[in-house]
């Protein structure tokens, strides 16, 4: 994340807790670009970034520019479903992570109305997001309840 993103990753928090989602933004809890030291070391940043990713149901990457954190976090979330957003072209080994969907989109207005279709859903229970085959798609898909997110959404991807 760099300053001027900060915007929109608010944006998106702000719209994802409007469906009740826990949101974990790093740079709420460590800022690198403040003036002023937070007081946590890369160790204590490194395992909380971790823990947070390990734990969640649902991991989102922006992908705008290269970063080898994101990097690392795309690697660690492996084994569930993650959820990249990129004006630009991202790179070949990221759209080949299974369980990545990975959005491309113009604007912000753009991006956050994926966002909505993506994260609103009724009933946790009913609808909760998972890895698994789907047989349209090569990799292990994303899907929320029964319903595949690569073929629901698949004019909005980078192509693989």
């Amino acid at each position: 994340m760099t300053e001027a993103t900060r915007p929109l990753w608010n944006k998106i928090k702000k719209t994802l807790e409007h469906y009740s989602w826990e949101v974990y933004t790093p740079f709420t809890k460590s800022n690198p670009y403040a003036k002023i030291p937070d007081n946590l070391s890369s160790y204590q940043i490194r395992d909380l970034d971790h823990v947070r990713v390990l734990t969640a149901e649902v991991a989102l990457f922006d992908l705008n520019r290269p970063s080898h954190g994101v990097g690392q976090e795309i690697e660690m979330s492996v084994f569930m479903p993650s959820i990249g957003f990129s004006k630009v072209k991202v790179s070949r080994l990221s759209k080949g992570m299974p369980g990545m969907l990975i959005l491309k989109y113009d604007d912000e207005k753009e991006l956050v109305k994926l966002l909505k279709k993506i994260f609103s859903r009724t009933n946790i229970k009913k609808e909760p997001f998972y890895l698994d085959f789907c047989k349209n798609q090569p990799p292990k898909s994303i899907f929320k309840g029964k319903e595949c997110l690569y073929c629901k959404f698949s004019d909005d991807l980078h192509s693989a």
